[in-house]
């Protein structure tokens, strides 16, 4: 998928949290505000493809980029798992603000990861544990097919936030 895909996807999808959870959710004794996180979804929806050399973020970030190789580790769940991890201690310590656009940072991350799980490249989603690439379906990039793609990830995002709504 291309940056702008990634961008688009994570976007709606922070848009549909924020949308069902607009007063904000309760987790581990903070209320978490979903319309905080829209400012750094995008940021992080580009964020895996660090490893780009090419990528505006890897152009940016050489040193980064050089040593990384492209779906490697920025494209498991590793990250997002240390990312929830760090927003639950910044939570716990009470600094306001910064766990919510730790949320929105982590959520264009995972939805990242999603869309490229529908790519024949696949991610190794479950590294260093099983080394094999996913990918659940083949939409080409750069193709009518990741406009097909965007609206569906639109529409199920729409049926969630009905389901939830009613």
């Amino acid at each position: 998928m291309t940056g702008k895909t990634h961008a688009i996807c994570g976007t709606i999808t922070m848009l549909a949290v924020t949308a069902t959870h607009f007063s904000g959710f309760q987790l581990d004794g903070h209320t978490y505000l979903p319309a905080i996180g829209l400012l750094t979804v995008v940021t992080g929806s580009y964020m895996p493809d660090i490893d780009i050399h090419r990528s505006k973020l890897g152009q940016q970030h050489k040193f980064i980029s050089k040593h990384l190789t492209h779906r490697g580790i920025t494209h498991t769940l590793l990250i997002p798992i240390i990312l929830f991890v760090v927003m639950l201690m910044v939570a716990a310590a009470k600094i306001p603000v910064l766990p919510d656009l730790i949320l929105g940072f982590n959520v264009g991350w995972v939805v990242h990861i999603i869309a490229d799980l529908c790519n024949r490249k696949g991610v190794p989603l479950f590294w260093p544990f099983y080394r094999k690439r996913v990918h659940i379906a083949t939409f080409l990039t750069s193709s009518w097919q990741e406009y097909v793609f965007i609206f569906l990830w639109l529409g199920v995002n729409v049926a969630c936030v009905f389901f939830l709504l009613r």
